[in-house]
């Protein structure tokens, strides 16, 4: 009666993936086909049937006696151009979404075929509502935007209605969010489309879609920069003569003669200092603009996140807001009863790296009523997981910090605790109240300096006393280049804490490269499979 089911982030909203297990069968996406094994009782596992995916398969989901596949590939969309008489191809990506019956799992059923232009983004399961996001870039030519339209075998059914906000971007995408009842049987499905930027990352409550991506203005917003930089920055450090005379010449209209002016001001400025004086000068003009540069970056370097209310399959737009950062991936985000909270890193180029981390919590309007910035400076995030009123989030340069964040005072949230080991974590899983397992890579100085990755490596972390949390196990798998897909999918990561079960697919790199008297050179000695743990506080991995 016990099986295991996709490791999702939020409890009742599942995640798609390639493969899916309801007790019973097993079912696989390999080679664009759809395989169904029955597989319990095991000494009689069977494949029971293949079915062929048109185009490339990405991942589905099941639902009882329902499979729901998204799929992509390349089309010849032909497209009627404004005042034009004859249809002309237009060659772009195309999302399909198909829904199966397989209450006969030796034959299952094509039953709906929906198809939208653009590329799969992500899609979420919630209840019998299936939610799916596909972008596309807008499409402009000749006077004619072709606009996004879904279909059902040939037949269009929806027109989304397109909202577009006052933010401008450099670049425009249509993300289009839908939704269906994966058991009705008509063509019932909730559509709308979003002009936004190039979408990276998602986070999908019970209640509400969280689509976000990096702030990016277009080219016309930096224009000035250096005419605003002179003005509010070197400007007021000048000599009160010098100053007051370029004061009067910026009255003049004439941008180029108007520079002529200023700059022979300049060049008469610096021939009546000493070199001690010019030195002095020049070094405080530098630190003031390395200062200005840090705040306008730090000011433009914004995450965008736009929320969207979902209710059994309806969607309505709520609000976005804006926060300083970029997002590693969807565990950099939680809603917790009102809240939504989120961990970034700040990275800036101003003459050299600017790196720090930063934590916001957003009211439900999406704007910022708590911040923890400047964490761990030159340091990035590798990973973060939010649980209850806390937040673990690992940082790495030499070695490897997991904070311990208190987050139940929305407004004010702090660090408690931090246990610097070598090494770090790509993804934390809770293990109990108490612990939490993270899995990455270990690390160690190596003769030049630096620092040098290793295997894959496992850790047990007890945080129960949050101003002092330790490590209580570790395990380390292979040689340098060892790598799992668990440390950049967590729907590969499998654990069950009643069953004492660890696994992870492992491509491990053994000993040293050895000698091929064949081929005449070095080879490694690697091994493909999985790693299954048994896992307590006491014993460790």
């Amino acid at each position: 009666t016990d099986y295991s089911t996709t490791n999702i982030q939020v409890a009742g909203v599942d995640e798609a993936d390639f493969v899916k297990n309801d007790g019973k069968y097993i079912y696989v996406i390999s080679q664009n086909s759809l395989i169904i094994v029955d597989a319990f009782p095991p000494e009689n596992a069977k494949i029971l049937s293949k079915t062929n995916i048109q185009g490339n398969a990405q991942n589905m989901f099941i639902n009882k006696d329902r499979a729901v596949i998204f799929s992509e590939d390349s089309a010849q969309i032909p497209v009627i151009e404004e005042f034009d008489f004859v249809p002309r191809p237009r060659y772009t990506q195309q999302t399909h979404v198909l829904v199966y019956d397989i209450a006969d799992r030796s034959n299952p059923k094509l039953i709906k075929d929906y198809n939208i232009k653009g590329n799969y983004f992500q899609s979420r399961m919630i209840g019998e509502h299936v939610y799916f996001i596909v972008t596309d870039n807008v499409y402009f030519y000749n006077n004619f935007i072709d606009l996004p339209i879904i279909k059902s075998s040939s037949k269009t059914i929806v027109r989304p209605e397109i909202y577009y906000f006052d933010n401008p971007e450099d670049n425009y995408n249509f993300n289009t969010v839908a939704s269906f009842n994966i058991f009705e049987e008509d063509d019932k499905l909730n559509v709308k489309t979003f002009m936004m930027g190039n979408s990276n990352n998602l986070y999908v409550s019970q209640n509400n879609i969280y689509i976000t991506y990096q702030k990016n203005l277009p080219y016309i917003f930096y224009q000035r920069q250096n005419e605003d930089r002179f003005y509010e920055v070197v400007l007021p450090l000048l000599p009160e003569g010098f100053r007051n005379r370029i004061k009067e010449i910026k009255n003049d209209d004439d941008t180029k003669a108007m520079w002529d002016k200023i700059s022979g001001v300049l060049e008469e400025m610096y021939n009546k200092l000493d070199e001690d004086e010019k030195e002095t000068l020049i070094e405080k003009i530098e630190k003031s603009i390395e200062e200005y540069e840090i705040k306008l970056q730090s000011e433009r370097a914004k995450t965008v996140i736009h929320k969207i209310k979902i209710d059994d399959g309806k969607i309505e737009y709520d609000t976005r807001g804006e926060v300083p950062g970029y997002l590693l991936n969807q565990f950099s985000m939680d809603e917790q009863d009102e809240y939504f909270r989120v961990a970034t890193t700040t990275q800036l180029y101003v003459g050299k790296s600017v790196m720090y981390n930063n934590v916001y919590v957003l009211n439900n309007k999406l704007e910022i009523i708590g911040e923890l910035p400047s964490i761990a400076p030159d340091e990035r995030i590798y990973s973060t997981r939010f649980i209850g009123d806390r937040l673990y989030m690992v940082t790495f340069k030499r070695i490897d910090p997991l904070f311990v964040i208190d987050m139940s005072n929305p407004e004010k949230p702090e660090i408690l605790g931090e246990l610097k080991i070598p090494g770090f974590s790509d993804y934390l899983h809770p293990y109990d109240e108490n612990r939490i397992i993270g899995i990455g890579k270990e690390t160690s100085s190596n003769e030049w300096g630096g620092v040098s990755v290793k295997g894959v490596k496992l850790a047990l972390f007890d945080v129960s006393d949050v101003k002092s949390p330790k490590q209580l196990a570790m395990y380390e798998i292979g040689d340098s280049g060892t790598d799992s897909e668990a440390l950049h999918e967590h729907k590969a990561f499998l654990f069950d804490k009643k069953k004492n079960i660890l696994a992870i697919p492992v491509r491990e790199i053994k000993n040293k490269p050895y000698y091929d008297s064949k081929l005449g050179y070095y080879r490694q000695r690697v091994w493909q499979g999985a790693y299954v743990f048994g896992l307590t506080p006491e014993t460790g991995f």
